[in-house]
């Protein structure tokens, strides 16, 4: 066996499994793209995003890729739970998408969110229940314990469609123009489309993490320097 060959059989190994356990840095305009003019937090007056990443998840309870992801996202929020707080945005791409907008905002003024996210996912995906008809909620909310009709007069009232057009607007805002796209301190925006897959977006979003951390902290030291 030629040991010139061996060597560079060796070498090829070697080289691929550093590449497998150290993925590439991210690359703005193809991991990510930037936002230059937008700098209003969505999580506005949060006390929890003080000293913290603000990451929003722009999705739809009738998105099958949103449903997919959802898992993926819930684990990486718990992971990195101590450095970010998670917002999700509901977007209005059609009829359909806008009457889960407004089912989202209906859950969370009830105070049934958190308990319901997955299960909301899971009645439009699994159980058969588009959640488009107040027959289609009324049956979602008998399954889990909710009175029904509060959630529907919730659903149908003038404050739950004003939180869905300002959804709308922050969506239109930022040219999100498919999900789930994850905006990360408010500059940057990522996909697994973008990416080319769920595992690799995770990795770009820990990048964008640490870079929004990194630029929070230089924001804070140059103001400490101008009040001195």
């Amino acid at each position: 066996m030629n040991k010139t060959k061996t060597l560079a059989g060796i070498l090829c190994i070697i080289f691929a499994e550093m590449a497998a356990a150290s993925p590439q840095k991210p690359e703005a305009n193809f991991d990510y793209h930037v936002i230059h003019d937008k700098t209003t937090s969505i999580v506005t007056g949060s006390k929890q995003a003080i000293n913290k990443v603000e990451v929003v998840e722009f999705f739809s309870y009738g998105c099958g890729h949103c449903f997919a992801f959802d898992p993926y996202l819930k684990s990486w929020v718990e992971k990195n739970k101590q450095n970010i707080i998670l917002k999700r945005v509901p977007v209005g791409f059609n009829k359909a998408y806008e009457k889960y907008q407004k089912l989202f905002y209906s859950l969370e003024s009830i105070g049934k969110l958190e308990a319901l996210h997955e299960k909301t996912f899971n009645a439009v995906h699994q159980e058969n229940n588009p959640l488009q008809t107040d027959d289609d909620i009324t049956k979602f909310a008998n399954k889990n314990n909710i009175d029904a009709k509060q959630l529907l007069a919730v659903y149908h009232s003038f404050s739950i469609a004003a939180k869905a057009k300002q959804a709308s607007k922050i969506a239109d805002d930022y040219q999100i123009d498919g999900v789930p796209t994850v905006l990360i301190g408010g500059k940057y925006v990522t996909s697994s489309q973008m990416v080319g897959g769920r595992d690799e977006v995770l990795q770009v979003m820990d990048y964008l993490v640490n870079l929004s951390k990194k630029n929070n902290s230089n924001n804070d030291n140059s103001t400490d320097k101008k009040s001195k």
